[in-house]
């Protein structure tokens, strides 16, 4: 997992010289907040994450030997503004400073909310509330309190989504002549349905994704406006339901929500495990009567799906693993010692070091068989972006702690990212190092 938190906003008054941003650093600054004659006080920490963030775990540390507070809550929200939503209370103890945190399923506020009369972002906002400080301070016989704070974390996986659109696959009706599928293209076209006597019609509009393992995890839509300037007719649809399945013929609705009136891009975040699949219908109705002979119909500007490509690991050839493991030791090898295992390895694989220089045979067992930061054997390996193999729980801690930098070539990676090494792991359990599975 990495440190999720991009920029700490806001935060209380600063009471020492140190500023409140130092919380976010690992060098041991101390940091207080100003001085309460009451403990009912709080002190929040407003922080932004990183794009497609998904917290896991929150560390928090006071100075040595001193208690933070008496209840911490951890709050979570899409806009900087709010609502948020409390995501845990955590009640610390001495000597516990990292905490796990539930997975955020609560259903994101719509663009309809009132707290929210522009597109929903990407990222989240997350608020870190310490109430009730522990530490005391005597002055002219009276007790004071305040908070003292020496570093915040809030650790997870990062979700990159991608535009999953590939072609319009099929449409109810076309009331213009204008081609439908530029409402993939964010052009100056437009697709418009054809006009209808009755409010209550559907009308539809089924896109082909870019692959039958598509899971939409945001929806950005605007409506068409006939002209730039106000008081012109807006052509929004009032409700919007969204489908989605492997075929054109099963699909499975997931989503319905009220669209505004308003042209202005709407974003929707979509939650769902039904929102999986190749083909993503929208389906619109309660249309807009806006026409002047009184008929119902609905334009919409751009449809752009994002979410993730998740392909099964079965489903990858084999020739993409970049280690080139044998499938099964010769058999004068099995049962063999360990110098009968390094003479295999090193005479059937090459290694090579950052620098291109092939290491000697008791480096090359160590980095065949063990994980470069435990220096043990594996028993989970993982391949991680810099081509390397580690023991799985390692590297995560590794990345916690060190910001998305490569153990071994020191360079930044570009996430945290991995897959399980299954040539080694099978290796590794044909030659006995560890048991099958």
């Amino acid at each position: 997992m990495i440190n999720l938190i991009e920029t700490l906003l806001e935060s209380e008054e600063v009471y020492s010289y140190h500023a409140a941003a130092t919380v976010l650093t690992r060098d041991n600054t101390i940091w207080n907040s100003p001085i309460y004659n009451s403990k009912s006080t709080n002190v929040s920490f407003l922080f932004k994450l990183r794009t497609g963030s998904q917290p896991r775990r929150i560390d928090i540390y006071p100075p040595p030997g001193k208690l933070l507070s008496k209840r911490i809550d951890i709050s979570l929200s899409p806009l900087q503004a709010g609502p948020f939503v409390r995501l845990k209370t955590i009640r610390p103890e001495p000597g516990v400073y990292s905490f796990d945190l539930p997975e955020f399923q609560r259903e994101l506020p719509s663009p309809l909310s009132e707290h929210n009369d522009h597109p929903l972002p990407q990222f989240l906002f997350a608020k870190v509330t310490l109430h009730e400080p522990y530490v005391q301070v005597i002055r002219n016989k009276f007790t004071n309190y305040y908070y003292s704070l020496r570093y915040l974390g809030i650790f997870g996986t990062i979700t990159q989504l991608e535009c999953l659109a590939h072609e319009i696959h099929g449409v109810s009706s076309v009331g213009t002549d204008t081609d439908v599928a530029s409402i993939l293209q964010e052009d100056d076209n437009h697709w418009m349905s054809a006009p209808s006597d009755d409010i209550d019609s559907e009308d539809w509009i089924i896109i082909s994704l870019k692959h039958e393992h598509c899971t939409l995890k945001e929806l950005q839509i605007s409506a068409f406006c006939d002209g730039d300037d106000a008081g012109l007719p807006i052509y929004p649809p009032y409700i919007l339901r969204l489908s989605m399945g492997s075929s054109p013929d099963q699909l499975f609705t997931f989503f319905e929500a009220k669209y505004p009136h308003t042209n202005i891009p709407q974003r929707f975040l979509i939650n769902s495990p039904k929102a999986h699949g190749k083909f993503l219908k929208l389906t619109f109705s309660k249309k807009q009567q806006v026409d002047k002979d009184l008929k119902y119909r609905v334009g919409i500007q751009s449809v752009t799906p994002f979410g993730i490509i998740e392909i099964p690991q079965d489903t990858h050839p084999k020739t993409e693993s970049p280690d080139p493991i044998p499938s099964a030791l010769p058999p004068n090898t099995v049962g063999t010692d360990t110098d009968g295992l390094e003479e295999f390895i090193t005479s059937s694989l090459l290694l090579e070091t950052p620098d291109r220089k092939v290491v000697n045979s008791k480096k090359f067992l160590s980095s065949g068989i063990c994980c470069p930061l435990t220096g043990l054997p594996f028993t989970d390996p993982v391949i991680a972006l810099d081509g390397f193999s580690y023991e799985r729980s390692a590297f995560l801690e590794w990345v916690g702690k060190n910001d998305l930098v490569s153990p071994v070539t020191g360079e930044t990676l570009e996430h945290g990212g991995f897959y399980s090494n299954l040539a080694l792991r099978a290796f590794l359990e044909e030659t006995g190092v560890i048991k099958r599975t």
